[in-house]
């Protein structure tokens, strides 16, 4: 989120939005891919989706489930003492709702760059927006699932190997 605030703060006062190429970068970072990542392997252990494990408003309890969450350990900034939740309070206040789901990648970048596509992702569906960045072509990288850059770098590397080789100096 801070990557992508500071590319929004860089282009302050310049002409229009911040292009496609300058938000690959913070979107492909590995601090990014691993939260979305990390979120998404809670889910899986837990068998929860990113809304049960969101703080509930006060009075609508989640019931068993963060007793079965902390019981497991799936990550989760509290434990299990085997009589009830140890630093549940570190959760926090209930703030907005989905807390959790609003930390996938794709959300970030349509809160702080106003880049919400157009799939219309329901808000439990944690990995949509990322998944509709992921499609996304940014030329001279790629698409946004971060894995097609490569081979993109290499055949330009390649080239300019060649050109190298066909005009020394």
């Amino acid at each position: 989120e801070r990557a992508l605030s500071a590319l929004k703060t860089a282009r302050a006062g310049r002409h229009g939005d911040v292009d496609n190429y300058a938000i690959f970068g913070p979107m492909c970072s590995e601090e990014c891919m691993d939260s979305d990542g990390l979120h998404l392997e809670a889910m899986a252990k837990s068998s929860c989706t990113c809304r049960d494990l969101s703080p509930a408003p006060p009075g609508h309890g989640h019931g068993g489930v963060l007793e079965e969450i902390a019981h497991w350990g799936v990550g989760a900034p509290w434990t299990w003492d085997g009589q009830g939740i140890v630093g549940y309070e570190r959760l926090g206040p209930y703030r907005t709702e989905g807390e959790v789901c609003q930390r996938n990648s794709g959300r970030i970048m349509c809160r702080v760059l106003d880049r919400c596509g157009v799939w219309a992702c329901r808000l439990g569906d944690f990995m949509c927006p990322r998944h509709e960045y992921n499609k996304q072509w940014t030329r001279f990288r790629g698409l946004g699932d971060c894995n097609a850059a490569a081979p993109l770098t290499a055949r330009a590397g390649a080239l300019a190997g060649a050109l190298l080789a066909l005009y020394p100096g």
